[in-house]
């Protein structure tokens, strides 16, 4: 199996940044729809316990009022 996931890290352009025994941390950068067909891959070949997603924002020339 864990040759699998780095398959599928490297299909994705993925990184495995962490590994222990049993679990493997990715970081993969992309749009919505590459992270969702990400987890749908690693899901069907092991368990996702914990997921965690951040985005940047463009700053558009909007601000918080004071």
């Amino acid at each position: 199996m864990p040759t699998e996931i780095k398959r599928i890290c490297d299909v994705f352009r993925g990184s495995i940044v962490d590994v222990d025994k049993r679990i493997y941390t990715v970081e993969l950068i992309g749009s919505s729809k590459k992270l969702n067909t990400l987890i749908v891959a690693l899901n069907n070949k092991t368990d996702i316990i914990e997921l965690t997603r951040s985005v940047i924002l463009k700053n558009i020339g909007w601000h918080y009022p004071k």
